[in-house]
């Protein structure tokens, strides 16, 4: 119903309840406002959004106090908390009232008086200037109608001009729907103060800028087909503002979006999911300067064939680290519903960025793809997430598929949006999360937990740390580090998996020696400095515990495996393998139930130094094809073959190592240390050999085949069932002296037991 309008310069006709708080409120004077500045100052900033307000409200009697009583009762500071307590004044999140706010203070009976209204949008009226200090301003009394149908552009850009020598004002909008039909801005100066059942909606096509503090319960206020954009107070924003249900059953994809995109526009932008389960029919897209939360009872739930999300949008070029970062994306569920919507697709996608933190956050039931893409970013932090179940493609070609998998950018690795400049990721950190099954029907663990399988010639995946996580179950292997450099793998825990850790490299002429523009170049090239340490790795269900692997003639460089414990890797794999490698060094671990120990082939400048090695169906230790190679200070016990073994070595040192009941599968077949097929130049000293009690013995304690040579012994302890020492080469057990004027000599018994002198040429 039409109101009439107020002729030039005359007061506009205000409700009876509104004109007697502002009497009261003038009665009180400076002291009241003092007072409420006060208790806004003392609110706190950042309440938990799901806290309830209502219940704060006292319920009202049949009866009704006048106004002036009411405070003169309460007394000064009472009223002050009471307009500062009922209203909300100073909180920063949203209060749920279901009444409007003039129900809940005055009782649901008392009701506005007429506003003023516009007599055309092109000729709105003129409503006297709000009174400074007068608390909110209602906007009904000054022209607007929540109507659903007149247009309030006017109405609302008058009274925001009357109000901005004010410097601050509160705008209380009652319930009803305010259409905005022509661009419009609510500045920073002032605060909106929303009541329930009232919303803003601006035309098609209509820009509503809203840089105000926004005061309002987590439920529509923005409506229409235009677009809001603006700071809004730089406050924590909710998808219920955009009509949100989080039922499960309504499509919030573009209300969840509408407040994503806020920060486009306006520098930066907070956004909370309250606990619900939230259905999206389509792909999010995240923009910088973005903070991303869900309630822990939040749940995003897929109802569409594509991925969860992505910062930027498709077809989009950004160079270097210059995407869309500063990002944090935390708490929630997001459940990729695979049972409903099986096709492949991946969860979050990240490329390009700069400042990224992934946290508290379940990314559950993946097909095909990743729960997280890293792409061409810098300074990403991935903690206290969690990784459940994984849909392998029908044919089982995806069995690899890692959960976070830090990668090049390539048109084939990130398809949706470029540049393919050869960016490469730099400071990643994978923290305190747990990967694993989800028990969803259909689904199992991960193939692989964190890594890659793209490389870029003359590109460096650098600084990752991979640090006290759990990899619970998964197929192929917990961490691959492909073609990575400068990164640490510690702390972490590997239960039944395919495999625990393997650094890689790129096979001569493949896809990954490709350069940035695609030309191939052929020669592999591989990662260094990495650092395996104090890990647990339980059991092997396809693959080694720890494998490092060079390619061709390039080597792996500057590899450290430390301290971890190894138990019941499958049967026929070895627990630490290390290939084509230079400048190693496997220390400190303990290792039991395995094929083998320790493996080393092709590798350079070696140590293998105190290591605890339990129970292997072969070797204890074997070392083959390699050079500079140190063993020392190792136990190996139950080893069923040769406790330790050396072949085709040239330059070593085997030293205070102890083996005990080595050769356990065959009677008189193995040696405590065994030096075969072309060992050249190198020591062996200070070992203990000793027999088992009962069942097969060792032949030798030490054996030396005839196909070695330059080989020193001296101060071994040996014990065997054949004989302690059998050499069958120009070596023999010596000890080296020097004379005072500096001649060497050598001395060793022969067969007769005859010690003998030999001067050294």
């Amino acid at each position: 119903m039409r109101r009439p309008k107020q002729g030039n310069g005359e007061q506009p006709a205000r409700k009876d309840t509104l004109r007697n708080t502002q009497e009261v409120m003038q009665d009180s004077g400076r002291a009241l406002q003092n007072q409420q500045e006060v208790v806004l100052d003392s609110q706190e900033l950042l309440p938990d959004p799901e806290e309830n307000m209502a219940s704060s409200i006292p319920a009202q009697k049949d009866h009704r106090m006048t106004r002036r009583k009411l405070l003169k009762a309460m007394g000064l500071a009472g009223a002050a908390m009471a307009s500062g307590h009922l209203l909300n004044m100073g909180s920063d999140h949203a209060y749920a009232e279901e009444g409007t706010v003039t129900d809940a203070v005055y009782g649901p009976s008392v009701s506005p008086g007429p506003p003023v209204k516009p007599g055309k949008p092109d000729q709105p009226g003129k409503p006297d200037k709000p009174m400074a200090g007068s608390g909110w301003v209602n906007v009904q009394q000054f022209g607007a109608d929540g109507d659903g149908s007149y247009d309030n552009y006017g109405a609302l850009s008058q009274l925001i001009g009357s109000l901005s020598s004010q410097g601050k004002a509160t705008l209380y909008i009652p319930k009803g729907i305010y259409r905005i039909g022509s661009h419009l801005t609510l500045p920073s100066w002032l605060d909106l103060r929303i009541d329930h059942g009232a919303s803003l909606s601006p035309d098609t096509g209509v820009v509503l800028t809203v840089d105000s503090a926004i005061y309002a319960g987590q439920r529509t206020i923005f409506a229409g087909g235009g677009t809001v954009v603006g700071a809004l107070g730089g406050r924590t924003v909710y998808p219920q503002w955009w009509g949100a249900q989080g039922d499960g059953a309504a499509d919030d994809r573009h209300a969840i979006q509408q407040a994503l995109n806020l920060a486009k526009t306006n520098g930066g932008i907070s956004v909370y999911l309250s606990k619900g389960t939230y259905k999206v029919t389509d792909s999010l897209r995240i923009y910088k300067n973005t903070k991303l939360t869900l309630n822990h009872n939040a749940i995003i739930k897929r109802f569409h064939d594509n991925s969860f999300l992505y910062n930027g949008d498709n077809g989009q070029q950004y160079p270097g680290y210059e995407g869309h970062g500063n990002l944090i994306i935390e708490g929630g569920i997001w459940d990729g519903n695979v049972v409903d919507y099986p096709d492949a697709f991946a969860g979050l996608n990240i490329a390009h960025a700069r400042c990224v933190t992934i946290r508290d956050t379940t990314i559950k039931d993946i097909s095909w793809g990743h729960a997280i893409e890293i792409n061409s970013s810098s300074d990403v932090r991935i903690e206290h997430c969690k990784f459940i179940g994984f849909m392998n493609a029908a044919d089982g070609s995806r069995y690899y598929a890692e959960a976070v998998q830090i990668d090049v950018p390539t048109s084939s690795a990130f398809p949706w949006f470029g540049a393919y400049d050869g960016t490469p990721c730099e400071h990643i950190t994978v923290k305190d999360c747990y990967f694993g099954p989800s028990g969803t029907p259909g689904t199992t663990s991960w193939g692989g937990g964190v890594g890659t399988h793209t490389a870029i010639h003359d590109v460096w995946t650098r600084n990752i740390k991979v640090v006290n996580n759990t990899f619970d179950q998964l197929g192929y292997v917990a961490v691959r580090l492909f073609k990575y450099s400068d990164c640490l793998v510690q702390g972490n825990t590997m239960y039944q998996c395919g495999g625990g850790v393997a650094a890689a490299t790129p096979a001569a002429n493949s896809n990954s020696t490709r350069d940035k523009d695609g030309v191939q170049r052929g020669t592999p090239q591989t990662g260094e400095r990495i650092v395996i340490t104090d890990n647990l790795i339980v059991g092997t269900t396809a693959y080694e515990a720890i494998s490092c692997y060079g390619s061709g003639d390039v080597k792996l460089e500057q590899v450290v495996i430390a301290n971890n414990i190894i138990t019941s890797v499958l049967p026929g794999k070895t627990s630490i393998v290390v290939t084509r490698s230079r400048n190693v060094q496997i220390t400190g671990n303990q290792i039991e139930k395995t094929r083998r120990g320790i493996y080393t082939e092709n590798t350079d400048y070696i140590q293998i130094c105190d290591n605890q090695i339990d129970t292997t169906a072969f070797e204890g230790i074997w070392a083959a094809k390699g050079s500079e190679t140190l063993i020392s200070d190792n136990r190996i016990k139950e080893a069923a073959k040769d406790g330790i073994q050396l072949t085709e070595t040239n330059n070593f040192t085997i030293e205070n190592n102890f083996v005990a009941s080595s050769g356990r599968e065959a009677a008189a077949t193995y040696s405590g240390i065994k030096l075969d097929n072309a060992v050249h130049h190198g020591e062996v000293r200070y070992n203990t050999v000793r027999m088992s009690q009962q069942g097969n013995q060792n032949r030798y304690g030490l054996a030396i085949t005839a196909s070695c040579s330059h080989i020193v012994t001296c101060h071994n302890l040996l014990a065997a069932e054949e004989a302690y020492y059998n050499q069958a080469s120009s070596s023999s057990d010596t000890f080296s002296l020097y004379a005072p004027n500096g001649e060497g000599y050598s001395l060793f018994v022969d067969n007769a037991g005859t010690l003998q002198v030999q001067k050294v040429n």
